[in-house]
């Protein structure tokens, strides 16, 4: 069996990490008395297939490029941790910077996907506003 070139080991390495998601449960459900919350990544599913319908329902040009926001609008939270809403008043967090070091070594996959990002963080454009729309609104469903 061949290894793999260090560039797919960087790949492999992000999506690992990516994985872990699934690990990480969305901390302000603690604060509502439940004991069992969802995972960032169960949230992130829902938040995507929201963003989609919303981007189409608002006539966005590329729907699935806003699903793509949200789809890793969550990526620096591997490191940071979820910080629920009261929380976020009282901690600072480095996630940009977080999701810079995660993307770094991935090359132009990478700055594509910061840009992602970016959108969704900064809200600079139509479609950040949607994923940004989406990712609370699944929270408000939930």
């Amino acid at each position: 069996m061949t290894q793999p070139s260090p560039e797919d080991r960087r790949v492999l390495d992000f999506l690992f990490e990516q994985g872990q998601l699934k690990r990480i449960p969305r901390s302000g459900w603690f604060r509502a008395g439940i004991d069992e919350p969802e995972s960032v990544a169960d949230h992130t599913l829902r938040a995507a297939q929201l963003a989609y319908i919303l981007a189409e329902m608002e006539g966005h040009p590329d729907p699935a490029r806003v699903c793509a926001m949200v789809v890793f609008h969550e990526i620096g939270e591997t490191r940071v941790g979820d910080v629920d809403r009261i929380a976020k008043r009282y901690v600072q967090r480095a996630e940009e910077a977080a999701a810079k070091d995660q993307l770094e070594a991935l090359g132009s996959i990478g700055e594509g996907i910061f840009e992602l990002w970016r959108a969704v963080e900064e809200k600079h454009t139509p479609g950040g506003i949607i994923a940004k729309d989406a990712d609370k609104l699944e929270a408000a469903l939930t």
